[in-house]
């Protein structure tokens, strides 16, 4: 496989991802693929996006080249293109902060310990002397996946 070859067929616009999205459905709908064959294909793109999305070098170098065009924002293969900051953190070093922090901390884990509560309960907790309803069991609910691992 050459890798520049695949990339250079790659949908580039969001109407070519689209239309390729639509066709890939088709074939796999129309039982000329394997969906589960498909599926490890998909989750194998998504590793070698993830890990390029992530390299610094990458990152780095696609920066230098927005960085040729003079602007911060510009068009290029129909995307707009923006060079900006992101992630940006803040570190608070303020008493009044600090105590609040301690008290989300200390009622983030009441509801933690709350909420393990009602996961093991089988059934509503009633008080015996008034009739009135303590606890609710959680309610439950999930999804059936297929889960592919490389």
């Amino acid at each position: 496989m050459n890798a520049l070859n695949t990339f250079n067929q790659m949908p580039a616009t969001k109407e070519e991802s689209k239309e390729f999205a639509r066709q890939i459905k088709d074939i796999i709908l129309s039982g000329e693929v394997d969906p589960l064959d498909f599926a490890i294909h998909l989750k194998a793109i998504e590793n070698f996006i993830e890990a390029l999305k992530k390299d610094n070098h990458v990152k780095e170098a696609i920066l230098d080249e927005a960085e040729k065009h003079g602007e911060k924002t510009f068009t290029k293969l129909n995307a707009k293109i923006t060079i900006c900051e992101a992630g940006v953190k803040y570190s608070y070093e303020d008493d009044k902060h600090d105590v609040l922090t301690a008290r989300k901390k200390k009622i983030d884990l009441e509801i933690k310990a709350r909420e393990a509560y009602l996961k093991q309960l089988k059934e509503p907790e009633i008080d015996k002397k008034t009739g009135e309803i303590k606890a609710i069991p959680a309610n439950k609910t999930s999804t059936t996946i297929v889960k592919i691992q490389l």
